[in-house]
């Protein structure tokens, strides 16, 4: 699997969904841009390459490419990458040398990823918030509890697609 950058995917869902993929395949690789598509394309040295962050000159060219080499190339969804949904595949790629490669990469990227103790104890504080909890906790006042359960809402935000 080829990606330009682990950087490329925001934290929360994409970079999950990446790391599951980075976890299913043999050896990722990074940095190769258009190169890795014509690698799947040709049929040497690569079969899939997912991005996020693309813009529609980043991978509009490379759509019939792709398809006609016999390769799939769609958004994380499965849809079509066109000029009328590129707002809505968020410039997601994901490029198969073929079908059932694409399905496998599909079903990867759409399976829902459960939120680990880890991922929650791996977050950066907000000082601003625990300093206020800490404050209403000697208080005794409810007030704790519903700072509690915002910053609970607020890693939630985080976490989810």
């Amino acid at each position: 699997m080829y990606s330009t950058t682990p950087d490329m995917f925001q934290n929360g869902h994409e970079i999950s969904k990446f790391d599951d993929m980075r976890n299913a395949v043999k050896a990722p690789h990074y940095g190769a841009d258009c190169y890795a598509y014509a690698l799947v394309a040709s049929g040497f040295g690569a079969d899939v390459v997912v991005e996020a962050d693309l813009g529609l000159y980043d991978y509009c060219a490379l759509v019939p490419v792709l398809e006609g080499a016999g390769g799939v190339i769609t958004d994380w969804t499965g849809e079509s990458l066109t000029l009328g949904n590129h707002e809505s595949s968020k410039g997601r790629v994901v490029a198969s040398a073929n079908s059932i490669l694409h399905d496998q990469a599909l079903q990867i990227l759409n399976t829902p990823t459960m939120v680990s103790s880890e991922d929650v104890l791996g977050m950066a504080p907000d000082d601003g918030l625990l300093a206020v909890l800490e404050e209403t906790k000697q208080s005794n006042s409810n007030v704790s509890h519903l700072i509690c359960g915002v910053m609970l809402g607020e890693v939630i935000a985080h976490l989810a697609p």
